[in-house]
């Protein structure tokens, strides 16, 4: 077995239909559910595509409890929290999308990718 081939007692996503595992935001366009499943062990492309459509991820060897990732939508979420429009007025600020990280001891905190996670091939769906 060479040092690139990926160990048989894991369990990765399978490709999607034209070879890539990012191509699940694309499902979401014409009504269809992605195809990662819980369980599914996927890349961080595809976990950042996951985000955009709205689901939480985690790492599979993170150590805390509970911890996950999920996306905060600027324009839409901050936005109206704020008592804000989109950005169509003069001078109204406008918001970017952010991720989050929900942290083992309950508390919402900005989160940026390392680049050990940003390598990593063992990114799930948070149950």
């Amino acid at each position: 077995m060479s040092s690139s081939t990926k160990p048989m007692s894991r369990k990765y996503a399978p490709l999607a239909s034209n070879g890539s595992l990012c191509d699940c935001c694309y499902f979401e366009a014409d009504g269809r559910e992605h195809p990662i499943k819980q369980g599914d062990l996927v890349d961080f492309g595809t976990a950042v595509h996951l985000l955009k459509l709205g689901e939480k991820v985690q790492r599979e060897g993170w150590n805390g409890k509970g911890m996950f990732l999920f996306l905060i939508q600027g324009s839409n979420d901050i936005a109206k929290l704020h008592g804000y429009g989109f950005g169509e007025m003069l001078g109204e600020p406008t918001f970017h999308d952010a991720i989050f990280m929900k942290t083992a001891d309950n508390q919402l905190v900005p989160w940026t990718v390392s680049q050990s996670d940003a390598l990593a091939d063992d990114w799930t769906l948070f149950n």
